[in-house]
């Protein structure tokens, strides 16, 4: 994992592990990672997203990113 997104992944991981879903249900991380509001907080939402955007645009950066190969409008790479 690159740098630049490996301190929003610590911040995930920090704010799925003082939720309810973590902490109660005792479900992994990962699954609670792809639950919404109200079983995990809106902040967790928020930082998922943030992190997995982060994780697109490297993906997107690298010079055999979908982005590169893709020659329709289909594209999942800004």
């Amino acid at each position: 994992m690159a740098k630049s997104c490996k301190g929003l992944a610590m911040e995930l991981v920090k704010c799925l592990s003082e939720t309810d879903c973590v902490k109660v249900q005792k479900r992994p991380y990962k699954e609670c990672a792809g639950e919404k509001v109200p079983n995990i907080t809106s902040e967790c939402v928020g930082l998922r997203e943030t992190y997995f955007n982060c994780k697109r645009g490297q993906a997107c950066d690298s010079p055999n990113s979908a982005l590169n190969r893709c020659k329709s409008q289909l594209c999942l790479c800004p």
